[in-house]
């Protein structure tokens, strides 16, 4: 048997993690003694419901059609991570978008963060080009 707090380093995780995990039962084995856990030595790290489900990001590339995923269309979701990274586009301007009705991203199922899909980021393309032409609006 091993203290939390050796289960936590080894696991890279903090000595609460491991709290909770031996508290919810979800370490086998493991022992509470006053208020010190113990774990054992061949006990394993529970796998951390957060990141169970599955997403799948775009790809790093030097194309324009490479960065758009055009070759895996259905499947392509993007972050505002990568929209920053691909076109310049801040936070601040999506969430400004999406309040005056130019853009309607999905949301995550559990994340509730913003997903583009290739429709979302061709049409972000074109509110910027068109911004840029001093066509749409001046703020």
């Amino acid at each position: 048997m091993k203290l939390k707090k050796e289960a936590a380093e080894r696991w890279m995780v903090s000595s609460r993690m491991v709290a909770y995990y031996c508290e919810s039962g979800r370490i086998n084995g493991a022992v509470k003694r006053g208020k010190t856990w113990f774990v054992p030595l061949d006990a394993e790290k529970p796998m951390d419901k957060r990141r169970s489900r599955k997403i799948i990001k775009a790809k790093e590339s030097h194309s324009a059609e490479d960065a758009l995923g055009l070759g895996d269309e259905e499947t392509a979701v993007y972050h505002t991570k990568d929209i920053f990274n691909h076109l310049g586009l801040t936070r601040e301007t999506l969430r400004y978008y999406e309040e005056i009705g130019l853009i309607r991203p999905k949301r995550g199922q559990y994340s509730k963060y913003r997903e583009f899909d290739l429709y979302d980021m061709s049409r972000l393309m074109s509110i910027d080009f068109y911004k840029k032409q001093g066509i749409l609006w001046k703020d």
